[in-house]
């Protein structure tokens, strides 16, 4: 592949994503896709062997997935220079979806390891028997000793300590031997505590596979008194980051200077909410994260159970036991990418990163970042298959296993992104109005949006209010609001002196709930024009806080009339009223005009007459009032 179809490549997965947001809530039958078919005729000759013996591009694409994670657990070895910092290719993969949904086909991948688990085996009844043979060894060096002495002369027993102490040298290379050995397992349980797994993993020098088929297993670990340091544990593995543990039974304390574990879970969707419970905790951008479909009745085909799908994975499991012995007896490999696929990488990664940011949520820029790593360690697990055959120290990525791993990675984060937005702990009305609010709106637009999705005025205005709190939103101008950009993220971020400007959004969003003193203020910093504190309904045309009328609307000087407030009599009291009810209220009592019904409403508040709650809802004062006073 060169470098022209490439960069289309790129391009294409980038303008994918762009428009992803569109499609997850304009199409309601929207589902994240597959992994593209053109992807599997691209594979190194090993994996493709095994991944096209399935029929579905839904197959394949699990089968790939699934296999990518488990020989990642054997070729934990090879180290990947990225951001100033060395990492170990080890994956984290969860695979949810209904029931029948095709998960099994996970349990296939297993055999990968067959052939390093029969290494580690081996090696575990080699280092055994050198174990035993040193303890019977020194047993008889010892008994030998002990005959000696009561033959032997005082007068010679310096030349026999000096005699015993050169033989001792002579069965030094046993004292390794003397420390029974550790029985490794390339695949771990998933039922056990912290404690446990960090003393397995410590056996096993670092490696290893956590791997499931039932994610409730793993939940219920998190849900023990350990669950804690075990997301701490996981969090630690992925960066490939030391790992302690203090034993207070032991006395001691467990210490894993390069954990490279690796975890594949399949699961329902309600598991995947218990195990990334938040896209802020950490684990979420850490797990590569694929959704299946509900599949209806598959049809049996005679002679169906006639092709064993394991034995598909046969010369695969040889490759990866291969590769594990020479990375475990001393072969180092550094991955690498070329100065091309580097510019690419930058190119998909930054541009992924503003758009999922200010598109989809800020905290999604983590997600992008380690998904960056991932699509490191995809590389370099693709080029160490490829080149199985004559493997060296220095491994330079392939542009077709570079173009792999970016749709692997593009797929992934579609399903990422689909995730977060449809997850019970994300599919929130306020995440879905933001998501559908232009970048650039007006309150009437947003009273669209609001509309469309049946969401009560007062509910808009409670969402724009938090979403201007938390940063989502700001007041470009008057009655114009704008979705904060990375860049303007990280000016709000990093620009704390800036006080005055946070201080004028934070009061943008008072509109209405300011005294007229203050909106005076208000409205003369925006506008830079003077603006007299009695002329209260030109004020009102300013701030605009309670109804969207057209600009040819001619102001009236409705303030020389004295208000009548006899149409608070039509209000019941503990009852709310919005901006609709308010206005047809008034229009009843012969307020015909859009300024003489602001007008009143704008005094009646003044005076005390009617109460504001949030912008455009009203009620009457508790202590009632007398429609006649203060005239």
């Amino acid at each position: 592949m060169d470098k022209q179809r490439l960069n289309l490549l790129v391009e294409n997965d980038i303008a994918d994503i762009a428009m992803l947001q569109g499609g997850i809530f304009q199409d309601p039958n929207y589902f994240p896709p597959t992994i593209p078919p053109y992807v599997f005729k691209m594979l190194p000759d090993p994996l493709k062997g095994a991944i096209e013996q399935y029929d579905s591009n839904e197959e394949k694409s699990i089968a790939l997935l699934s296999s990518l994670t488990t020989v990642a657990a054997g070729l934990h070895n090879i180290r990947i220079p990225f951001r100033k910092k060395e990492y170990h290719c080890n994956l984290f993969q969860v695979i949810v979806g209904p029931p029948a949904s095709n998960k099994g086909i996970t349990l296939h991948s297993r055999v990968i390891l067959d052939k390093v688990q029969i290494r580690l085996k081996r090696q575990y009844l080699v280092d055994k028997a050198k174990h035993l043979k040193a303890l019977h060894d020194r047993k008889e060096k010892e008994n030998q000793k002990s005959i000696d002495s009561l033959d032997v002369k005082k007068s010679e027993e310096i030349n026999i300590e000096s005699e015993s102490s050169s033989n001792n040298n002579n069965y030094d290379h046993l004292e390794v031997s003397l420390t029974e050995p550790n029985q490794k397992h390339i695949i771990l349980p998933s039922d056990i505590s912290s404690a446990a797994l960090v003393d397995l993993v410590e056996k096993n020098d670092g490696f290893g596979l956590i791997f499931d088929s039932e994610a409730q297993t793993i939940l219920n670990t998190f849900k023990q008194d350990w669950g804690a340091n075990l997301t701490s544990m996981l969090l630690k593995t992925f960066e490939n980051e030391p790992l302690e543990l203090a034993r207070k039974s032991l006395k001691s304390m467990i210490s894993i200077p390069e954990p490279r574990l690796s975890v594949l879970l399949t699961g329902n969707p309600e598991h995947l909410s218990g195990l990334v419970k938040s896209i802020t905790n950490g684990l979420y951008s850490r797990f590569c994260i694929y959704q299946t479909q509900k599949i209806g009745w598959m049809d049996i085909k005679q002679n169906e159970n006639n092709k064993n799908y394991l034995e598909g994975y046969g010369e695969l499991s040889t490759i990866v036991g291969n590769l594990n012995e020479s990375l475990s007896t001393g072969l180092n490999i550094q991955f690498r990418l070329t100065g091309d696929q580097i510019e690419m990488f930058n190119k998909f990664f930054g541009s992924l990163d503003g758009i999922l940011s200010s598109e989809i949520d800020t905290n999604f820029s983590s997600v992008v970042k380690r998904m960056g790593v991932i699509c490191y360690r995809i590389c370099s697990l693709l080029g160490a298959m490829r080149n199985h055959a004559s493997l060296n120290r220095h491994l330079e990525c392939s542009n077709e296993d570079f173009a792999v791993a970016l749709s692997v990675c593009s797929t992934l984060l579609k399903h990422s992104v689909y995730t977060f937005m449809t997850s019970a702990e994300t599919n929130l009305p306020l995440v879905k109005f933001y998501s559908q609010l232009p970048t650039r709106f007006t309150r009437k637009e947003a009273q669209i949006v609001a509309s469309d999705m049946e969401v009560k005025v007062r509910t808009m205005d409670l969402y724009l209010k938090e979403l201007i709190s938390n940063n989502k939103l700001r007041k470009a101008s008057h009655g114009i609001y704008e979705k904060n950009t990375p860049a303007i993220l990280q000016y709000l971020q990093y620009e704390d002196d800036d006080q005055e400007i946070k201080a004028e959004n934070r009061s943008n969003d008072q509109e209405s709930t300011e005294s007229i003193d203050d909106l005076t203020r208000t409205v003369d910093s925006i506008e830079k024009e003077p603006v007299e504190d009695t002329n209260v309904a030109q004020i009102a045309i300013l701030r605009n806080p309670i109804f969207e009328e057209s600009d040819d609307d001619v102001y009236e000087n409705v303030i020389d009339t004295l208000p009548q407030f006899e149409w608070l009599n039509e209000l019941q009291r503990h009852t709310e009223y919005d901006n609709d009810a308010i206005n047809r209220i008034l229009q009843k009592s012969g307020y015909e005009t859009y300024m003489k019904r602001l007008s009143q409403i704008t005094l009646a508040i003044q005076q005390g007459k009617l109460n504001e709650i949030v912008e455009g809802w009203y009620e009457l004062p508790h202590d009632g009032f007398d429609s006649h006073s203060n005239l």
